[in-house]
């Protein structure tokens, strides 16, 4: 079972620790803390869109650079200097990993993600994407 389908899991849904203390219900303290299962569970979701966030960042800034050269205020060897900066060499992943983190955009983002968007996301090829993709599927 892939933990990433839409809803939680059922059996992450209540695995929380609750405690409370005070004198009186009315001054009761709580504190609740996920157990290891829901923070994994969470963790995977936060590393999926700081990947993203990362990667987007870095084509903003590029596309920054890029407007600047077209616009004339940087030369064509600065830009040439800061496109070497910005060039990104895909990133072996695993396919199983690759298709969790696909499972997440599917399910949680409204927008189609082509898989070229997705390989642009995890930074790896349009290939592996596909071959994530595939392995979902079946």
């Amino acid at each position: 079972m892939k933990i990433y389908d839409n809803n939680m899991p059922r059996d992450f849904k209540y695995d929380f620790i609750i405690r409370a203390s005070g004198q009186s219900f009315e001054t009761m303290n709580y504190k609740v803390r996920p157990t290891s299962s829901v923070r994994h569970f969470f963790r995977g979701f936060y590393q999926v869109l700081t990947e993203i966030i990362e990667s987007q960042k870095k084509q903003l800034e590029y596309n920054g650079y890029y407007n600047s050269f077209l616009l004339n205020q940087i030369s064509e060897k600065e830009f040439e200097i800061i496109s070497r900066q910005h060039i990104i060499q895909p990133k072996s992943v695993p396919l199983d990993l690759l298709s969790d983190k696909i499972n997440i955009v599917i399910n949680f983002v409204d927008s189609e993600a082509t898989p070229k968007d997705m390989a642009q996301y995890f930074e790896c090829e349009e290939e592996d994407i596909i071959k994530s993709i595939k392995l979902l599927n079946q």
